[in-house]
Protein backbone atom coordinates (compact mmCIF):
# COMPACT_ATOMS: atom_id res chain seq x y z
CA UNK A 1 0.00 0.00 0.00
CA UNK A 2 1.34 3.40 -0.58
CA UNK A 3 1.06 6.16 1.69
CA UNK A 4 1.51 9.84 2.23
CA UNK A 5 3.41 10.72 5.17
CA UNK A 6 3.20 14.01 7.13
CA UNK A 7 6.27 13.09 9.49
CA UNK A 8 8.16 11.08 11.82
CA UNK A 9 8.30 10.75 15.03
CA UNK A 10 10.44 9.14 17.74
CA UNK A 11 8.92 6.45 20.14
CA UNK A 12 8.83 8.43 23.24
CA UNK A 13 6.92 10.60 20.93
CA UNK A 14 3.97 8.39 20.72
CA UNK A 15 3.67 5.32 23.27
CA UNK A 16 3.50 7.23 26.37
CA UNK A 17 -0.01 8.73 24.84
CA UNK A 18 -1.40 5.64 23.50
CA UNK A 19 -4.54 4.89 25.39
CA UNK A 20 -6.52 1.53 25.88
CA UNK A 21 -9.81 0.03 25.13
CA UNK A 22 -10.85 -0.41 28.48
CA UNK A 23 -10.04 4.10 28.92
CA UNK A 24 -12.36 3.87 25.49
CA UNK A 25 -15.17 1.96 27.38
CA UNK A 26 -14.84 4.14 30.57
CA UNK A 27 -15.26 7.32 28.41
CA UNK A 28 -18.35 6.62 26.62
CA UNK A 29 -19.72 4.74 30.21
CA UNK A 30 -19.07 8.91 31.71
CA UNK A 31 -21.11 9.66 29.12
CA UNK A 32 -18.45 11.07 26.41
CA UNK A 33 -19.08 9.81 22.55
CA UNK A 34 -16.73 9.55 20.24
CA UNK A 35 -16.75 12.41 18.04
CA UNK A 36 -17.55 15.06 20.20
CA UNK A 37 -14.61 17.52 21.77
CA UNK A 38 -14.27 16.13 25.16
CA UNK A 39 -13.78 12.40 23.67
CA UNK A 40 -11.19 13.83 21.27
CA UNK A 41 -9.50 15.71 23.95
CA UNK A 42 -9.04 12.72 25.55
CA UNK A 43 -8.61 9.94 22.93
CA UNK A 44 -6.61 11.79 19.82
CA UNK A 45 -3.62 13.96 19.97
CA UNK A 46 -2.56 16.37 17.26
CA UNK A 47 0.89 15.79 15.93
CA UNK A 48 1.39 19.34 13.45
CA UNK A 49 -1.96 19.35 12.23
CA UNK A 50 -2.82 15.75 12.27
CA UNK A 51 -5.61 14.38 14.18
CA UNK A 52 -4.79 11.20 15.54
CA UNK A 53 -6.79 8.51 17.21
CA UNK A 54 -4.62 7.33 20.33
CA UNK A 55 -6.58 4.16 20.99
CA UNK A 56 -5.69 1.80 18.05
CA UNK A 57 -4.86 -1.80 19.04
CA UNK A 58 -1.42 -1.66 17.54
CA UNK A 59 -0.33 0.82 19.13
CA UNK A 60 -1.26 -0.94 22.78
CA UNK A 61 0.70 -3.78 21.43
CA UNK A 62 3.49 -1.95 20.83
CA UNK A 63 3.11 0.03 24.09
CA UNK A 64 2.61 -3.69 25.99
CA UNK A 65 4.91 -5.93 23.98
CA UNK A 66 7.27 -3.92 22.84
CA UNK A 67 8.27 -2.91 19.00
CA UNK A 68 11.19 -5.91 18.39
CA UNK A 69 9.76 -8.46 15.57
CA UNK A 70 9.26 -12.08 17.80
CA UNK A 71 10.42 -14.06 14.75
CA UNK A 72 13.26 -12.03 12.95
CA UNK A 73 14.36 -9.62 15.82
CA UNK A 74 13.92 -6.50 13.76
CA UNK A 75 13.52 -3.58 15.94
CA UNK A 76 10.81 -0.74 15.27
CA UNK A 77 12.61 2.42 16.14
CA UNK A 78 10.24 5.34 14.86
CA UNK A 79 6.82 6.37 13.75
CA UNK A 80 5.70 7.18 10.86
CA UNK A 81 2.19 9.45 10.92
CA UNK A 82 0.81 8.58 7.48
CA UNK A 83 -2.48 8.13 5.81
CA UNK A 84 -3.24 5.51 2.52
CA UNK A 85 -2.78 7.05 -0.61
CA UNK A 86 -6.77 5.83 -1.24
CA UNK A 87 -7.86 8.27 1.64
CA UNK A 88 -9.28 12.03 0.81
CA UNK A 89 -6.38 14.56 0.67
CA UNK A 90 -7.70 17.07 2.54
CA UNK A 91 -8.71 14.46 5.57
CA UNK A 92 -6.74 15.32 8.61
CA UNK A 93 -6.87 12.06 10.25
CA UNK A 94 -3.80 10.17 10.06
CA UNK A 95 -2.83 6.87 12.16
CA UNK A 96 1.04 6.14 13.27
CA UNK A 97 2.67 3.10 11.30
CA UNK A 98 5.89 2.17 13.10
CA UNK A 99 8.92 1.36 10.92
CA UNK A 100 12.17 -0.87 11.64
CA UNK A 101 15.55 -0.71 9.29
CA UNK A 102 16.99 -3.77 7.75
CA UNK A 103 20.75 -4.28 7.28
CA UNK A 104 20.50 -2.42 3.96
CA UNK A 105 18.58 0.53 5.59
CA UNK A 106 15.37 -0.03 4.18
CA UNK A 107 12.47 0.78 6.41
CA UNK A 108 9.81 -2.29 7.37
CA UNK A 109 7.00 -1.75 8.46
CA UNK A 110 6.11 -3.78 11.76
CA UNK A 111 2.73 -5.14 12.33
CA UNK A 112 0.54 -6.44 14.78
CA UNK A 113 0.15 -10.34 14.68
CA UNK A 114 -2.70 -12.71 15.99
CA UNK A 115 -0.99 -15.53 17.96
CA UNK A 116 -3.54 -17.85 17.19
CA UNK A 117 -5.52 -16.74 13.87
CA UNK A 118 -8.58 -15.01 13.29
CA UNK A 119 -8.92 -17.59 10.57
CA UNK A 120 -9.21 -20.13 12.95
CA UNK A 121 -11.32 -18.19 15.65
CA UNK A 122 -8.43 -15.90 17.22
CA UNK A 123 -9.49 -13.11 19.42
CA UNK A 124 -9.01 -9.52 18.16
CA UNK A 125 -7.73 -8.93 21.53
CA UNK A 126 -4.12 -7.28 22.96
CA UNK A 127 -3.98 -10.59 24.40
CA UNK A 128 -3.96 -12.54 21.61
CA UNK A 129 -1.59 -10.17 19.14
CA UNK A 130 2.52 -10.07 18.99
CA UNK A 131 4.57 -7.14 17.35
CA UNK A 132 6.15 -8.86 14.07
CA UNK A 133 7.56 -7.20 10.72
CA UNK A 134 5.56 -7.42 7.95
CA UNK A 135 7.67 -9.83 5.99
CA UNK A 136 7.55 -12.17 9.24
CA UNK A 137 4.09 -12.03 9.51
CA UNK A 138 3.28 -12.46 5.52
CA UNK A 139 5.42 -15.77 5.98
CA UNK A 140 2.94 -16.67 9.13
CA UNK A 141 0.04 -16.27 7.04
CA UNK A 142 -2.76 -17.98 9.13
CA UNK A 143 -0.90 -20.39 11.28
CA UNK A 144 -0.37 -20.64 15.49
CA UNK A 145 3.12 -19.35 16.14
CA UNK A 146 3.69 -17.32 19.28
CA UNK A 147 6.77 -15.42 19.79
CA UNK A 148 9.92 -15.99 22.20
Amino acid sequence: MEYIRAGIYKLEDVLPYVIFDKDVYDLKKNGIKKGTPEFRQRAERLYGKCWVKMYSQRYQVFKTKGTKCVKCGIEGTFFALEKGAHDQQDSDRYHFNLYGLNELGEEVLMTKDHIFPKSKNGKNAVENYQPMCIHCNLIKADTYEKGE
